[in-house]
């Protein structure tokens, strides 16, 4: 359970006293969040198995989370899990891994989460979290794309394009891939 501090700091520019008012959530232990979000993944529940990943893969990768929050593009039933999600990046108990990212992906990608998919293959392409595995990564897509992800199959069109993944370069297939993503 979370308490909100709040302190107040001055500040002289220029001649002007300016008054800041912090706030800042202090959590002690594990949040109600994350407690959630495993609680439901655990539980079998794929898309929270993602989010748990993505929170794991944002804040290992020290990405600023107030520009990471796009709620337009959350699936309506999944709203409580991603509001979870951003609770848990935001709050300063909580330190990302990558291998439990990756971990978390796992899970879902074989509940069949296809986002998990894209991003378990990401991992293993870079070797986040996990060793370097092109074969496994390039597994993934496919059964991301066989399940219809839109994002795995532009994966795979610049695969193609660029020769990853062990891909040979293809303009042609590329092009249609990406045709076919977009």
């Amino acid at each position: 359970e979370g308490m909100l501090m709040l302190s107040r700091n001055r500040l002289q520019i220029g001649g002007y006293l300016v008054v800041i008012l912090l706030a800042e959530l202090a959590l002690s232990g594990c949040s109600k969040s994350h407690e959630e979000l495993v609680g439901k993944a655990e539980s079998g529940d794929t898309a929270a198995a993602y989010w748990l990943g993505r929170a794991h893969e944002r804040d290992a990768r020290g990405q600023v989370p107030s520009l990471l929050f796009n709620t337009a593009t959350v699936d309506a039933r999944e709203k409580p899990l991603h509001a979870s999600y951003v609770e848990l990046v935001r709050s300063p108990s909580f330190e990302g891994d990558l291998t439990e990212a990756v971990r978390w992906y796992q899970v879902s990608a074989e509940g069949g989460n296809t986002r998990a998919m894209v991003r378990l293959s990401v991992c293993l392409e870079t070797g986040r979290g996990v060793a370097e595995n092109d074969a496994e990564a390039i597994e993934w897509l496919e059964r991301a794309e066989e399940a219809g992800s839109a994002r795995a199959t532009a994966h795979l069109g610049v695969y193609s394009l660029e020769s990853r993944g062990g891909r040979p370069y293809d303009p042609a297939h590329a092009f249609q891939l990406l045709s076919q993503a977009a």
